[in-house]
């Protein structure tokens, strides 16, 4: 009687790598990066969510004379339209963008039918720095911020808002 003996399975020959068969690995391999893709996915979807839905929470910005209410611009699409077409400004209104870092922000006047005082915040709510900008005036680099706040133009200066006054983000 030849071949196996009754019984016994012969069992897969393993390579070097304690892998049942080499070409198996490449396949390991690419269902690992996809599972690890996946996850850094959801985790930055997660951080984006949790970011937006606290930045909705702020209505208002207050400083020592006064406050103002805002519309928040959290994501990208909302801060690239802004203020843009808009006839006007309320007195006490403004429009807050929030960033999730701080650095220097690109701004544009383009679009812009009124002049405005934009006004750059910490993440600590210091000001860090207050320019006064006409409607068409060219793009321009803010001072470092986490919070840029759009108010008509003059505002600040009449409310003695200047850099290094706090400011205190309002929610309900």
């Amino acid at each position: 009687m030849r071949g196996k003996p009754p019984g016994r399975r012969r069992r897969p020959r393993k390579s070097g790598r304690g892998f049942p068969d080499r070409r198996a690995l490449p396949v390991l391999t690419l269902a690992g990066v996809s599972l690890a893709v996946v996850l850094v996915v959801v985790v930055f979807l997660v951080r984006e969510h949790r970011f937006v839905a606290s930045a909705r929470r702020i209505s208002a910005v207050a400083f020592p004379g006064d406050t103002v209410a805002v519309e928040v611009a959290v994501t990208p699409r909302e801060r690239r339209q802004g203020l843009a077409g808009r006839e006007t400004l309320p007195a006490g209104r403004g429009m807050l963008f929030v960033y999730p870092d701080t650095r220097p922000r690109t701004f544009t006047m383009e679009g812009m039918r009124f002049g405005l005082d934009i006004i750059t915040l910490s993440a600590e709510g210091l000001v860090t720095g207050v320019v006064t900008k006409a409607p068409g005036d060219a793009a321009f680099e803010t001072a470092p911020a986490r919070y840029v706040l759009e108010v008509p133009a003059g505002w600040a200066a009449a409310h003695g808002v200047e850099a290094g006054t706090r400011a205190t983000l309002v929610g309900p």
